[in-house]
């Protein structure tokens, strides 16, 4: 979600005098009322049977955001075969 920065600016000390406070760069920015053209994916994963979700740019396809990360769907994955390999161990 794209949103506009807010100053804030400090309550002005008698030896100072009030400036307005620079606004960020707004170039290519999207307005409020133009949200981004985005879609989510939902796939479950066949051996962990974990849930990916995925925020995709429609326009680009490009994945701006999976939840849970991939590293941690690495974790999982090197965990989930640890505990296999020492159940097997002790069958």
């Amino acid at each position: 979600m794209v949103s506009e920065i807010l100053s804030v600016q400090p309550a002005a000390t008698p030896n100072q005098t009030s400036q307005p406070m620079p606004r960020a760069p707004t170039a290519g920015a999207k307005s409020l009322s133009d949200p981004p053209d985005i879609g989510v994916t939902y796939e479950v994963n066949p051996v962990t049977r974990n849930v990916i979700t995925q925020v995709v740019d429609r326009a680009t396809e490009e994945v701006i955001r999976e939840i849970p990360p991939e590293q941690v769907q690495q974790r999982s994955r090197a965990f989930d075969e640890m505990l296999g390999r020492l159940l097997d161990q002790r069958g």
